[in-house]
Protein backbone atom coordinates (compact mmCIF):
# COMPACT_ATOMS: atom_id res chain seq x y z
CA UNK A 1 0.00 0.00 0.00
CA UNK A 2 1.15 2.91 -0.99
CA UNK A 3 1.48 6.39 1.56
CA UNK A 4 0.90 9.98 0.12
CA UNK A 5 3.89 12.12 0.91
CA UNK A 6 1.30 14.40 3.05
CA UNK A 7 1.01 10.87 5.06
CA UNK A 8 4.79 10.31 5.59
CA UNK A 9 5.17 14.43 6.74
CA UNK A 10 2.44 14.00 9.32
CA UNK A 11 3.97 10.52 10.42
CA UNK A 12 7.67 11.64 10.89
CA UNK A 13 6.13 15.28 12.26
CA UNK A 14 4.39 12.81 14.99
CA UNK A 15 7.07 10.82 15.46
CA UNK A 16 9.49 13.65 16.31
CA UNK A 17 6.91 15.57 18.65
CA UNK A 18 6.47 12.18 20.46
CA UNK A 19 10.42 12.08 20.72
CA UNK A 20 10.18 15.54 22.93
CA UNK A 21 7.50 14.55 24.81
CA UNK A 22 8.62 11.48 25.69
CA UNK A 23 12.10 13.19 26.66
CA UNK A 24 10.25 15.91 28.61
CA UNK A 25 8.19 13.37 30.48
CA UNK A 26 11.58 11.84 31.44
CA UNK A 27 13.04 15.00 33.07
CA UNK A 28 9.90 15.99 34.83
CA UNK A 29 12.10 17.86 37.64
CA UNK A 30 13.10 20.37 34.83
CA UNK A 31 10.69 23.43 33.85
CA UNK A 32 10.57 25.23 30.59
CA UNK A 33 8.51 26.81 28.24
CA UNK A 34 7.99 25.20 25.25
CA UNK A 35 7.47 27.08 21.77
CA UNK A 36 7.30 25.36 18.72
CA UNK A 37 6.51 27.69 15.17
CA UNK A 38 4.57 26.84 11.89
CA UNK A 39 4.73 28.54 8.73
CA UNK A 40 1.65 28.46 6.02
CA UNK A 41 1.77 30.11 2.56
CA UNK A 42 -1.39 31.49 1.84
CA UNK A 43 -0.77 32.95 -1.60
CA UNK A 44 -1.72 32.23 -4.90
CA UNK A 45 1.44 33.78 -6.40
CA UNK A 46 3.37 32.21 -9.54
CA UNK A 47 5.41 29.14 -9.13
CA UNK A 48 8.86 31.12 -8.77
CA UNK A 49 7.45 33.74 -6.51
CA UNK A 50 5.55 31.44 -4.47
CA UNK A 51 8.95 29.53 -3.75
CA UNK A 52 10.67 32.74 -2.54
CA UNK A 53 7.91 33.03 -0.01
CA UNK A 54 8.10 29.81 1.07
CA UNK A 55 11.92 30.48 1.18
CA UNK A 56 11.56 33.47 3.06
CA UNK A 57 9.44 31.82 5.71
CA UNK A 58 11.59 28.89 5.98
CA UNK A 59 14.43 31.79 6.60
CA UNK A 60 12.13 33.48 9.38
CA UNK A 61 11.41 30.27 10.82
CA UNK A 62 15.37 29.66 11.29
CA UNK A 63 15.86 33.00 12.33
CA UNK A 64 13.26 32.75 15.06
CA UNK A 65 14.80 29.31 16.36
CA UNK A 66 18.39 30.69 16.77
CA UNK A 67 17.23 33.45 18.58
CA UNK A 68 15.06 31.20 20.93
CA UNK A 69 18.28 29.09 21.30
CA UNK A 70 19.55 31.90 23.21
CA UNK A 71 17.24 31.55 25.62
CA UNK A 72 17.76 29.26 28.62
CA UNK A 73 14.53 29.22 29.89
CA UNK A 74 12.57 28.33 26.67
CA UNK A 75 12.71 25.10 24.88
CA UNK A 76 12.18 25.55 21.31
CA UNK A 77 10.76 22.46 18.90
CA UNK A 78 11.65 22.80 15.18
CA UNK A 79 8.30 22.57 13.89
CA UNK A 80 9.35 23.02 9.97
CA UNK A 81 8.59 18.92 9.19
CA UNK A 82 4.78 20.23 10.07
CA UNK A 83 4.58 22.95 7.64
CA UNK A 84 2.91 20.94 4.95
CA UNK A 85 0.42 19.78 7.73
CA UNK A 86 -0.98 23.14 8.11
CA UNK A 87 -0.99 23.74 4.49
CA UNK A 88 -3.52 20.60 4.54
CA UNK A 89 -5.47 21.85 7.96
CA UNK A 90 -5.91 25.65 8.49
CA UNK A 91 -5.36 27.72 11.52
CA UNK A 92 -9.15 28.23 11.48
CA UNK A 93 -10.65 24.74 11.44
CA UNK A 94 -12.99 23.77 14.34
CA UNK A 95 -11.00 20.53 14.43
CA UNK A 96 -7.68 21.87 15.85
CA UNK A 97 -9.30 24.23 18.32
CA UNK A 98 -11.34 22.80 21.06
CA UNK A 99 -14.54 24.98 21.09
CA UNK A 100 -14.71 24.94 25.02
CA UNK A 101 -11.30 26.66 25.87
CA UNK A 102 -9.89 27.88 22.60
CA UNK A 103 -6.87 25.44 23.29
CA UNK A 104 -5.13 23.46 20.61
CA UNK A 105 -5.67 19.75 20.91
CA UNK A 106 -3.99 16.57 20.44
CA UNK A 107 -0.18 16.78 20.29
CA UNK A 108 0.12 20.40 19.43
CA UNK A 109 -1.87 21.41 23.01
CA UNK A 110 1.75 20.11 24.50
CA UNK A 111 3.12 22.96 23.80
CA UNK A 112 3.24 26.45 25.95
CA UNK A 113 3.37 28.55 22.47
CA UNK A 114 2.79 27.90 19.22
CA UNK A 115 4.37 30.93 16.79
CA UNK A 116 2.61 31.31 12.97
CA UNK A 117 4.02 33.03 10.53
CA UNK A 118 1.62 33.56 7.32
CA UNK A 119 3.03 35.21 4.05
CA UNK A 120 1.44 35.50 0.65
CA UNK A 121 4.22 37.21 -0.58
CA UNK A 122 7.78 37.47 -0.24
CA UNK A 123 7.83 40.69 1.34
CA UNK A 124 5.92 40.68 4.35
CA UNK A 125 4.30 37.54 6.93
CA UNK A 126 1.99 37.84 9.32
CA UNK A 127 3.21 36.47 12.87
CA UNK A 128 1.21 35.55 15.67
CA UNK A 129 2.17 34.30 18.62
CA UNK A 130 -0.73 31.96 20.16
CA UNK A 131 -1.01 30.68 23.85
CA UNK A 132 -1.85 27.12 23.53
CA UNK A 133 -3.48 26.68 27.05
CA UNK A 134 -6.13 29.40 26.49
CA UNK A 135 -5.85 30.27 22.35
CA UNK A 136 -5.72 33.90 23.01
CA UNK A 137 -3.33 35.55 20.62
CA UNK A 138 -0.30 37.03 22.83
CA UNK A 139 1.71 38.85 19.93
CA UNK A 140 0.38 40.14 16.55
CA UNK A 141 3.21 41.45 14.18
CA UNK A 142 4.41 42.30 10.70
CA UNK A 143 7.70 40.64 9.45
CA UNK A 144 9.20 42.84 6.53
CA UNK A 145 12.96 41.14 5.35
CA UNK A 146 16.13 43.57 5.12
CA UNK A 147 16.99 44.02 1.61
CA UNK A 148 20.57 45.24 0.05
CA UNK A 149 21.40 48.19 -1.77
CA UNK A 150 20.72 46.38 -4.66
CA UNK A 151 17.25 45.30 -3.74
CA UNK A 152 17.83 41.27 -3.37
CA UNK A 153 16.97 39.93 0.44
CA UNK A 154 19.30 40.18 3.02
CA UNK A 155 20.38 37.48 5.39
CA UNK A 156 20.68 39.70 8.50
CA UNK A 157 17.14 38.55 10.83
CA UNK A 158 14.30 40.76 10.64
CA UNK A 159 13.44 43.58 13.39
CA UNK A 160 10.48 41.93 14.66
CA UNK A 161 12.28 38.66 15.38
CA UNK A 162 14.22 40.33 18.37
CA UNK A 163 10.67 41.80 19.55
CA UNK A 164 8.86 38.70 19.01
CA UNK A 165 11.72 36.58 20.75
CA UNK A 166 11.59 39.95 23.54
CA UNK A 167 7.89 39.33 24.07
CA UNK A 168 7.48 35.83 24.26
CA UNK A 169 10.96 36.05 26.84
CA UNK A 170 8.47 38.03 29.06
CA UNK A 171 6.06 35.89 28.74
CA UNK A 172 8.06 32.63 29.11
CA UNK A 173 9.22 33.92 32.73
CA UNK A 174 5.39 34.62 34.06
CA UNK A 175 4.80 30.86 32.20
CA UNK A 176 7.44 29.31 34.48
CA UNK A 177 6.12 31.16 37.24
CA UNK A 178 2.94 29.92 36.74
CA UNK A 179 4.29 26.54 35.97
CA UNK A 180 6.77 26.39 39.14
CA UNK A 181 3.79 27.11 41.06
CA UNK A 182 1.84 24.25 39.76
CA UNK A 183 5.05 22.21 40.63
CA UNK A 184 4.64 23.01 43.59
CA UNK A 185 1.06 22.63 44.52
CA UNK A 186 1.57 19.53 42.72
CA UNK A 187 3.83 18.21 44.64
CA UNK A 188 2.48 19.24 47.87
CA UNK A 189 -0.87 17.48 46.42
CA UNK A 190 0.69 14.11 45.72
CA UNK A 191 2.57 14.52 49.57
CA UNK A 192 -0.75 14.56 50.72
CA UNK A 193 -2.35 12.06 48.60
CA UNK A 194 1.23 9.78 49.56
CA UNK A 195 0.15 10.58 53.02
CA UNK A 196 -3.02 9.61 53.25
CA UNK A 197 -2.50 6.26 51.06
CA UNK A 198 0.06 5.24 54.02
CA UNK A 199 -2.32 6.47 56.61
CA UNK A 200 -5.09 4.20 54.96
CA UNK A 201 -2.26 1.07 54.33
CA UNK A 202 -1.08 1.14 57.93
CA UNK A 203 -4.92 1.76 59.01
CA UNK A 204 -5.44 -1.57 57.00
CA UNK A 205 -2.56 -3.12 58.38
CA UNK A 206 -3.61 -2.09 61.82
CA UNK A 207 -7.08 -3.56 61.36
CA UNK A 208 -6.30 -6.53 59.99
CA UNK A 209 -3.33 -7.51 62.93
CA UNK A 210 -6.69 -6.50 65.01
CA UNK A 211 -8.56 -9.03 63.07
CA UNK A 212 -5.92 -11.65 63.47
CA UNK A 213 -5.52 -10.86 67.07
CA UNK A 214 -9.40 -11.13 67.84
CA UNK A 215 -9.21 -14.22 65.65
CA UNK A 216 -6.57 -15.97 68.08
CA UNK A 217 -8.63 -14.91 71.35
CA UNK A 218 -11.75 -16.34 69.72
CA UNK A 219 -10.00 -19.52 69.05
CA UNK A 220 -8.15 -19.77 72.08
CA UNK A 221 -11.72 -18.92 73.33
CA UNK A 222 -13.40 -21.73 71.58
CA UNK A 223 -10.41 -24.29 72.43
CA UNK A 224 -10.77 -23.25 76.11
CA UNK A 225 -14.72 -23.67 76.03
CA UNK A 226 -14.28 -27.08 74.15
CA UNK A 227 -11.60 -28.08 76.85
CA UNK A 228 -14.30 -27.22 79.48
CA UNK A 229 -17.04 -28.71 78.25
CA UNK A 230 -15.20 -31.83 78.40
CA UNK A 231 -13.94 -31.58 81.84
CA UNK A 232 -17.96 -30.87 82.46
CA UNK A 233 -18.76 -34.07 80.62
CA UNK A 234 -16.49 -36.14 82.37
CA UNK A 235 -17.56 -35.06 85.53
CA UNK A 236 -21.38 -35.65 84.70
CA UNK A 237 -20.02 -39.16 83.22
CA UNK A 238 -18.43 -39.97 86.50
CA UNK A 239 -21.58 -38.68 88.32
CA UNK A 240 -23.98 -40.68 86.54
CA UNK A 241 -21.44 -43.99 86.66
CA UNK A 242 -21.51 -43.06 90.55
CA UNK A 243 -25.81 -42.88 90.56
CA UNK A 244 -26.14 -46.09 88.62
CA UNK A 245 -25.74 -48.64 91.50
CA UNK A 246 -28.77 -46.87 92.95
CA UNK A 247 -30.81 -46.89 89.63
CA UNK A 248 -30.13 -50.70 88.73
CA UNK A 249 -31.26 -51.25 92.37
CA UNK A 250 -34.03 -48.99 92.89
CA UNK A 251 -35.19 -50.71 89.28
CA UNK A 252 -34.29 -54.54 91.15
CA UNK A 253 -36.99 -53.20 93.64
CA UNK A 254 -39.25 -52.01 91.50
CA UNK A 255 -39.50 -55.19 89.88
CA UNK A 256 -40.19 -57.24 92.92
CA UNK A 257 -42.49 -55.02 94.45
CA UNK A 258 -44.55 -55.28 90.92
CA UNK A 259 -44.72 -59.10 90.88
CA UNK A 260 -45.91 -59.02 94.68
CA UNK A 261 -48.49 -57.00 93.58
CA UNK A 262 -49.18 -58.61 90.21
CA UNK A 263 -49.46 -61.69 92.48
CA UNK A 264 -51.66 -60.23 94.92
CA UNK A 265 -53.85 -58.81 92.54
CA UNK A 266 -54.94 -62.27 90.60
CA UNK A 267 -55.63 -63.86 93.95
CA UNK A 268 -57.84 -61.31 94.88
CA UNK A 269 -59.65 -61.19 91.80
CA UNK A 270 -60.20 -65.21 92.13
CA UNK A 271 -61.96 -64.20 95.35
CA UNK A 272 -63.77 -61.72 94.12
CA UNK A 273 -61.64 -58.60 95.78
CA UNK A 274 -59.19 -56.05 93.94
CA UNK A 275 -56.14 -53.90 95.47
CA UNK A 276 -56.80 -50.89 97.10
CA UNK A 277 -56.59 -48.13 94.80
CA UNK A 278 -53.60 -46.34 96.42
CA UNK A 279 -51.46 -48.89 95.87
CA UNK A 280 -52.18 -49.08 92.29
CA UNK A 281 -51.52 -45.75 91.72
CA UNK A 282 -48.42 -45.34 93.66
CA UNK A 283 -47.48 -48.71 91.61
CA UNK A 284 -48.16 -46.82 88.48
CA UNK A 285 -46.65 -43.63 89.81
CA UNK A 286 -43.46 -45.71 90.82
CA UNK A 287 -43.25 -47.45 86.62
CA UNK A 288 -43.53 -43.85 85.41
CA UNK A 289 -40.90 -42.21 87.93
CA UNK A 290 -38.51 -45.14 86.65
CA UNK A 291 -39.16 -44.17 82.78
CA UNK A 292 -37.93 -40.36 83.53
CA UNK A 293 -35.09 -41.72 85.95
CA UNK A 294 -34.14 -43.74 82.42
CA UNK A 295 -34.26 -40.48 80.27
CA UNK A 296 -31.97 -38.77 83.08
CA UNK A 297 -29.80 -41.48 82.65
CA UNK A 298 -29.05 -41.49 79.21
CA UNK A 299 -28.83 -37.77 78.80
CA UNK A 300 -26.08 -37.55 81.31
CA UNK A 301 -28.33 -35.26 84.01
CA UNK A 302 -26.54 -36.55 87.47
CA UNK A 303 -28.75 -34.13 89.01
CA UNK A 304 -32.32 -34.51 87.93
CA UNK A 305 -31.10 -38.56 87.85
CA UNK A 306 -30.65 -38.01 91.87
CA UNK A 307 -33.94 -36.44 92.28
CA UNK A 308 -35.77 -39.09 90.60
CA UNK A 309 -34.30 -41.76 92.16
CA UNK A 310 -35.04 -40.12 95.28
CA UNK A 311 -38.57 -40.21 94.43
CA UNK A 312 -38.87 -43.76 92.84
CA UNK A 313 -37.11 -44.95 96.28
CA UNK A 314 -39.95 -43.22 98.01
CA UNK A 315 -42.83 -44.50 96.23
CA UNK A 316 -41.07 -48.13 96.70
CA UNK A 317 -40.91 -47.35 100.60
CA UNK A 318 -44.75 -47.19 100.29
CA UNK A 319 -45.52 -49.45 98.90
CA UNK A 320 -43.73 -51.96 100.96
CA UNK A 321 -45.64 -49.99 103.91
CA UNK A 322 -48.89 -50.99 101.61
CA UNK A 323 -47.98 -54.70 101.96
Amino acid sequence: MRISPTCRILFCAIATLTQFLRTQAQEPQHLSVNIGTVTRYSGSLPQSEAHDCQDFLANLELQMAAEFAKNSGVQYLDRGNLNQIFHEVHLSSGSLFDSSSGALRGLLGRLDYLIVAEASSPKAARVRVLDVETGAVKVATMCQPHTTIFGSVSTTPPDCISTIVGQVASLARVRLGVKQDRLTKAAAAQRATDEQRAKLFQNEKDEERRRAQRAQADNQQRAEEAHAAQLRQAELEQQIDALRPRYEDALGRLSAQTAFWKELEEQLRARGGSLRPEAQATLRSAHMAAKRCGVFLASAKPDSLTRCIDDLERKLDQLEQYK
